[in-house]
């Protein structure tokens, strides 16, 4: 009865049934309490009706203000009423884009919280080296030194041998300037071309390595790259990252350790329809070389055969298999056409 719907004009008549009601509860209940009924919760029941009125007309009171704010609220352009939702939406979304792109322009970075991220997932990131546990070094030509610790003596020289190489004579592949940095990480965007162009996902920032271990596992990551040969035709190679490097103009690059083809001809294996290759020989200088990093093409995955145990490392001499996709694999094909 009491939280029942209650008409305003009944509320008399109702009054006079609950005080009745709660003089009995109280004449019932007061030998089994030690006030005799006297406390305030015995005796607040008795207000019940003014209770019920002060909410009817509080209730009343927000009804009304709300049909008046309703009807009689100005016209403003830019308001929070409900009837010109979808304008207001798209009137902010095109001030979002045209404030995200001025902001672009001008180098600032944008206003709305979390929009870093998605931003950089789309427009990517410039090349640049972490500065790992080792920390950066500088390379120095004469006393061959500033490639990381944990490369064998003799797989540096054959390294240095490979630099000297290319950076020799008048016209140089390799034309960088010193001083030149050396890092074994590297942040940089990759595109995943198997994605739309479209795809916000087609672009992402990764990071290689070309650490020993790297939370308990060997990384040194291994990358496709696409260069062109004597005959200016591109070609896909597969490399082991070994260091990164950056001169002084802030150019990037990489130190590869090449796989070689087991099948320089066809390509793939007769039986397995798979590349195979082998890692190069540490000791010679054509197993290395210094490309810049816009030639890598994405991270590529090769097996060693046969497969090792958990937590070892393979033989130099071990085969690897590429795993390719679908379209990796018929891009593949057409270099040997």
């Amino acid at each position: 009865m009491i939280r029942n719907p209650l008409k305003k004009c009944d509320i008399v008549k109702y009054k006079e049934h609950f005080m009745t009601l709660v003089a009995r509860l109280i004449q019932i209940c007061r030998p089994f309490t030690k006030s005799g009924c006297k406390s305030i919760k015995f005796h607040q029941p008795y207000h019940w009706y003014l209770t019920r009125i002060e909410i009817g007309c509080a209730a009343m009171e927000k009804s009304l203000e709300r049909m008046l704010g309703e009807t009689q609220k100005k016209p403003f352009k830019y308001t929070n009423s409900r009837f010109d939702v979808e304008d207001q939406l798209e009137r902010r979304n095109t001030q979002a884009l045209q404030l995200r792109d001025l902001l672009h322009l001008v180098g600032e970075k944008p206003l709305v919280p979390g929009v870093e991220k998605r931003l950089a997932r789309v427009l990517g990131c410039s090349p640049q080296l972490m500065n790992a546990s080792a920390g950066l070094r500088t390379l120095d030509m004469i006393m061959r030194t500033g490639l990381p610790t944990s490369i064998p003596q003799v797989a540096v020289d054959a390294i240095f041998r490979s630099i000297q190489r290319q950076s020799a004579g008048m016209n140089p592949i390799l034309p960088w300037t010193h001083p030149i940095t050396v890092g074994v990480q590297i942040k940089l965007t990759l595109e995943d071309r198997q994605l739309h162009l479209d795809d916000p996902r087609r672009r992402s920032i990764v990071v290689l390595r070309a650490l020993p271990i790297f939370q308990g596992v060997p990384a040194y990551d291994i990358i496709k790259v696409i260069l062109q040969d004597d005959t200016a035709e591109a070609s896909m190679y597969f490399g082991k990252c070994v260091a990164f490097l950056r001169d002084y103009n802030m150019r990037h690059y990489v130190l590869l350790h090449w796989f070689t083809r087991q099948e320089p001809v066809t390509g793939f294996n007769v039986y397995y329809n798979v590349p195979s290759f082998k890692l190069a020989r540490m000791d010679q200088t054509l197993s290395y070389s210094v490309v810049p990093v816009d030639c890598i093409l994405n991270g590529a995955v090769l097996l060693p055969e046969p497969h090792p145990q958990i937590g070892t490392i393979p033989q130099p001499d071990a085969c690897y298999w590429a795993l390719l996709s679908p379209r990796e694999h018929e891009s593949y094909k057409l270099s040997f056409l």
